[in-house]
């Protein structure tokens, strides 16, 4: 199995994140194969497709790279891949109990049996086994079931064959099982031989495994006469309408451009440029050498990591596949007259005119409310964990998917600590260590600053500060710039930090001496104490200062004035946040606070028993990927020039759609699914992308990579921040009881009181009236009371009566019963 990236493969997939099954569908559309993702052990799509599955169908490696990556992302199951087949190429389908009808059909035609022990064949899941072949594109092959014999099935125009390393719903995998030498003989000497997958055969030396082509090869005559359909075995090449005659001077004109199109295409688009470019050309009928050795000449002047000879077979692979499709139709290839027009213009593939697939990030809110209803449809079709599982999975894939990260979490867990918070620590210090001359591009105002915060959030010795000690240790900085590393304090301090003020010769001299400043707090309420402070002004400049923001204090004396101008200097916090104190953070969201921090874990499932034995990896010694500044005698840095780093074309897109869901009057509903605390969000990823690009030694280019793996790490920042917004609300619900109960336990001792203080009034008044002797009716009397304190006459004569001064007695009266009252001696 496929379990990793090839080394030297054209394709780039990133370890823990693209399996086996991805690997070998990318090496499959670099040639021009048309793929999709299913849903694990099914056959399912999960992709919308059209007209036998090529319609969305993705033809470009890195697309399906990309698509991987993030339908793991967003679900944390990896899908399988399936071959759109058609078009030139069938895969013979034999179910297990099919062999022996097999054996006999190849008994009696070598041809046959050279084809079937030769040809790129995979052993499925059921103990069945696909042979994949090449056929002319005007041979018409439909997907059949029995058609040789029960259990022989051929799969060509409208099917699709699951790719090696796939899941088979019997539990087992697809395995490729292919004689590599048979194979890669015969395709040396087949002219239509299509490589589809790559294969690792050993060496009997001790170095690594060889990268192997696995060919799909022709079709014998006498098996291709069995399997295609009866109204087309006459057929040599498929009706098509007439094209439209074009003159010789046009024709040229277009195939020039065709050319400098395929030479000037975007990064990742080539294999599709010359795939379309080749197709036109066959219906502009330019002579087939000649548009072969300029087409594949325009390709191998591309900047390209292969080795020539490879990248030179895979662009005429990819060249006679386009040829055919332009040759068998001829008027939809002159329709794309548009991929002509400007280099700019990202190309379609001739066979998919239109993917369906949507972006990673839709440009539009239709595309956005479509791509919602795709994940609906995703979701239905793949078995997922709950939210935590999910994200414990994909965190383990974002740690494998690079050697530091890697690194990084066996350093985290050799020292007992959480791998999740080391790494916002280590993030913080890599911003630091950064020049802030370092920016990200002006996608949407002007250009943004790399400061950074982290909050390491877990209760009261969860290990806290022995993350910001392990980051320490671990990360050892070389170049860049010196950050002082201190605690918080007042915003003149902060400001005070970066610029030094003197008085010399009766003038103000203001000199900027230092570039960066790392604060860490081990207590988020230390900080929550200073911006309580009246007339505190440390809040609002540090959320200035994460975007960069000019920093400026204004004083009667002149020696006290003081400002950073706007990206001058670098600012990184961490901060250890415990859930009951994280309202010093959550409290001000309506000022965009807490969506300025990163929000990362000090819980690691993964966290090694005790007593197990763990070899501490070596710390990671990273040197800036910056000139560094230069610093002078009198303290004064002088920093290299801006250097913008380019970010993705999804997260341009994604900034942008952000932008344009924002533009809404004042008062207007917000767009639906948005939250408050999601305000900097795309912002906080893209200062994560940097960084990632930043501790992975490049400087100018944040790369889909990058923005993918940010993705996962803002995902694991909102699970924390809302698992901490549920514990402090909870907290603040137990307070909140507390003090109610507090509160009613002092109400009803005031109540109790006050009610004492009554009965004790009224029985004075009682014994005032009944010290002469005199006899009171009981009706008599309690008027004698003022009406405030009449409530409690009963409470209080029974009182009396049980003492046993007073006595009650009830007689009979002319008016009805009546009791009447006498004191039984004196009251004092």
């Amino acid at each position: 199995m496929l379990s990793e990236p090839p080394t030297q493969s054209p394709i780039t997939p990133l370890r823990g994140l693209h399996n086996g099954p991805a690997i070998h569908a990318a090496v499959a559309a670099l040639q021009g194969t048309l793929v999709v993702p299913v849903a694990a052990a099914t056959k399912r799509p999960l992709i919308t497709t059209g007209r036998g599955h090529r319609e969305g169908a993705l033809r470009d490696s890195d697309a399906v790279l990309n698509l991987h990556a993030q339908l793991f992302r967003n679900y944390g199951v990896m899908p399988d891949w399936a071959i759109v087949t058609g078009y030139g190429l069938a895969v013979l389908d034999v179910d297990r109990g099919g062999e022996s009808a097999v054996a006999d059909l190849a008994a009696n035609d070598p041809e046959i049996t050279a084809w079937l022990s030769a040809t790129g064949q995979v052993r499925t899941g059921s103990g069945g086994r696909h042979y994949y072949g090449t056929h002319p594109v005007g041979v018409k092959v439909r997907s059949r079931t029995g058609v040789l014999a029960p259990r022989v099935d051929v799969r060509g125009d409208g099917g699709i064959a699951v790719v090696p390393d796939s899941r088979h719903r019997s539990g087992g995998h697809y395995v490729l099982d292919t004689d590599l030498n048979l194979n890669t003989a015969a395709a040396a000497e087949a002219r239509d031989a299509r490589t589809m997958f790559i294969s690792l055969r050993e060496r009997s030396d001790d170095l690594a495994p060889e990268q192997v082509p696995v060919y799909a090869l022709p079709i014998p005559a006498a098996l291709l006469g069995l399997i295609v359909d009866d109204d087309a075995k006459e057929v040599e090449t498929p009706t098509s309408p007439t094209p439209p005659e074009v003159s010789n001077a046009t024709a040229r004109r277009r195939f020039a451009g065709l050319v400098r199109m395929v030479e000037n295409v975007e990064r990742g688009q080539s294999n599709s440029a010359l795939n379309n470019a080749a197709g036109v050309a066959a219906a502009l009928r330019i002579d087939r050498a000649e548009a072969e050795q300029q087409l594949v000449g325009a390709v191998m002047r591309r900047p390209h990591s292969e080795a020539p000879e490879v990248r030179r077979r895979e662009a005429r692979n990819t060249f006679a596949s386009g040829w055919e499709w332009g040759t068998a139709n001829p008027c939809e290839a002159l329709k794309k007259r548009a991929d002509t027009r400007t280099i700019s213009t990202t190309p379609t593939t001739p066979t998919a005119p239109a993917q369906t697939v949507a972006p990673p990030c839709p440009a539009t809110h239709e595309e956005r409310r479509a791509r919602g209803r795709a994940d609906n449809d995703l979701q239905d079709t793949m078995t997922t964990d709950d939210n935590a599982e999910r994200l414990d999975d994909l965190g383990e894939a974002f740690f494998e998917a690079r050697p530091a990260l890697r690194n990084l979490r066996d350093f985290a867990r050799a020292r007992h600590v959480a791998p999740w918070a080391l790494l916002g620590v280590v993030l913080a210090r890599v911003a630091a260590a950064v020049p802030p001359s370092v920016v990200l591009p002006p996608t949407r105002g002007s250009v943004a600053s790399l400061n950074f915060f982290v909050a390491i959030c877990g209760l009261s010795g969860s290990g806290k500060s022995a993350v910001m000690e392990a980051a320490r240790d671990f990360l050892i900085v070389e170049g860049g710039v010196k950050p002082l590393e201190t605690a918080p304090g007042s915003g003149e301090g902060l400001i005070a930090a970066y610029v030094h003020t003197k008085l010399e010769n009766g003038k103000v001299r203001r000199t900027q001496t230092r570039r960066s400043v790392l604060l860490e707090v081990d207590e988020v309420q230390a900080l929550g104490s200073l911006t309580s402070r009246t007339a505190s002004t440390l809040m609002p400049f540090l959320k200035s200062a994460w975007s960069g923001k000019m920093l400026a204090t204004q004083n009667a004396d002149p020696t006290r004035q003081r400002r950073v101008d706007p990206h001058e200097y670098r600012l990184a916090i961490v901060a250890g946040v415990q859930p009951a104190n994280a309202s010093i953070l959550l409290d001000d969201a309506a000022g965009g606070f807490p969506q300025r921090w990163l929000w990362l874990p000090t819980f690691d499932p993964g966290m090694l028993p005790r007593g197990q034995s763990f070899t501490e990896p070596r710390p990671l010694r990273w040197r800036v990927p910056i000139e560094n500044a230069k610093i002078h005698t009198d303290g004064t840095t002088t920093l290299p020039g801006r250097t913008v780093m380019q970010l993705p074309n999804e997260a341009v897109e994604a900034i942008l759609d952000a932008a344009e869901a924002q533009n809404r009057p004042i008062g207007a509903a917000p767009a639906t699914g948005t939250d408050a605390l999601d305000g900097h969000a795309l912002l906080s990823r893209t200062k994560v992308a940097a960084l990632l690009a930043l501790l992975d030694g490049r400087a100018v280019e944040v790369t889909s990579d990058d923005w993918l793996l940010a993705g996962i790490v803002m995902d694991m920042s909102d699970r924390t921040r809302s698992e901490i917004i549920g514990v402090n609300a909870q907290s603040a619900r137990v307070d909140a009881d507390k003090k109610a109960e507090r509160q009613g336990r002092t109400a009803a001792i005031a109540e109790d009181a006050q009610a004492e203080a009554k009965t004790v009034r009224i029985l004075r008044n009682l014994e005032r009236y009944l010290a002469d002797g005199e006899e009171w009716p009981r009706a008599a009397l309690r008027r004698k009371l003022r009406s405030s304190d009449r409530d409690a006459f009963d409470h209080a004569l029974d009182r009396l009566v049980g003492s046993g001064l007073v006595i009650a007695e009830d007689r009979e009266t002319a008016n009805g019963p009546a009791t009447y009252l006498r004191a039984t001696g004196g009251t004092k």
